[in-house]
């Protein structure tokens, strides 16, 4: 994160964790990262990754 920021320092990063699906829209953020499945139908999504450079392929 840190060389990203040094990288690119015109975009500006800012971490919320949030319960509370709805808060997401409200809060009018350009990007949520979830964890399980989309909770709203209203919003779309797409795959980044789905584990760590490190993370065993067979696991």
């Amino acid at each position: 994160m840190a060389i990203f920021c040094r990288r690119y320092p015109d975009i500006r990063i800012e971490l919320n964790k949030i319960n509370r699906h709805g808060d997401i829209i409200a809060k009018i953020f350009a990007m949520a990262v979830y964890q399980r499945h989309l909770p709203e139908r209203g919003l779309m999504a797409a795959r980044v990754c789905c584990r760590t450079p490190r993370q065993p392929r067979n696991k």
